[in-house]
């Protein structure tokens, strides 16, 4: 990884998160608007304690974050790793959420992975769950279980207007490059920071990096589409509890 593992609370908007909002008057009744108004964009990461010791067969980590708007510590973020000797990670991750905050986009975590150089090395993306096609937590029943492989570039959705794209729902297994996640979690595999996809407003904005984000999410919130002006994610499809939990393991692919 070139980068350390971050919480991933965002998510770009999509046309739908957006609705009847315009370029300097945001529909106050959209899920956009509603999460600018709860700073998850930009929330102010502190860690409030770190704890590391030895443990049979490895080492043990807990850290506990907390993150700010400009108003108040809104998320609580602890995480437990579990480094075994055979180099594994086991990740456990407890988040917490202050009361009166909106539905949040997604609960889950970013992997930065480096780029291989060399145009002839593709990125190929393994795993088993919902594909082949993108698919979301209300928009999947055509996208069946299944062992599936795209390279990096078939991993994104080429949408007019840029946005949040490419996820793959009820997964278990998944291989990137050289590394390799277990568990119970939805993923997207981009070329392309979330800043960047959130700020386009174009295809031609976009900017490929010299990087791969992976993004692993315990929890995502559905994108509606019953139309597209009004919020309309079914309320089972919205992330409104105050707790959430998940876990993975994180290995080096053979």
């Amino acid at each position: 990884m070139s980068q350390p593992i971050k919480d991933n609370f965002y998510r770009a908007p999509l046309d739908n998160d957006i609705g009847t909002s315009e370029a300097n008057k945001l529909d106050p009744n959209s899920w956009f608007a509603r999460w600018e108004a709860a700073g998850f964009r930009m929330l102010r990461r502190d860690v409030q304690s770190f704890e590391a010791y030895e443990v049979s067969g490895g080492v043990e980590i807990k850290c506990v974050a907390i993150y700010s708007n400009d108003l108040a510590p809104v998320i609580s973020s602890a995480w437990r790793y579990h480094i075994a000797s055979d180099g594994s990670i086991a990740i456990d991750v407890d988040v917490t959420l202050a009361r009166g905050l909106p539905p949040i986009p997604r609960v889950g975590l970013e992997l930065c992975l480096p780029k291989q150089t060399s145009s002839e090395d593709r990125i190929m993306v393994d795993w088993f769950g919902r594909g082949p096609h993108e698919n979301y937590p209300d928009r999947l029943h055509s996208a069946h279980i299944g062992r599936y492989q795209k390279c990096l570039e078939e991993m994104h959705t080429n949408y007019i207007f840029p946005s949040e794209n490419g996820l793959r729902c009820d997964c278990h297994e998944l291989t990137v490059g050289n590394l390799s996640v277990e568990g119970e979690f939805h993923f997207s595999v981009s070329e392309f920071n979330q800043a960047n996809l959130a700020n386009a407003k174009h295809t031609n904005e976009l900017v490929k990096d010299d990087a791969v984000y992976v993004r692993v999410d315990g929890f995502h919130m559905g994108v509606g589409g019953d139309d597209s002006w009004t919020p309309s994610v079914h309320d089972e499809y919205q992330l409104r509890e105050q707790h959430y939990r998940y876990a993975m393991v994180l290995r080096t692919a053979d």
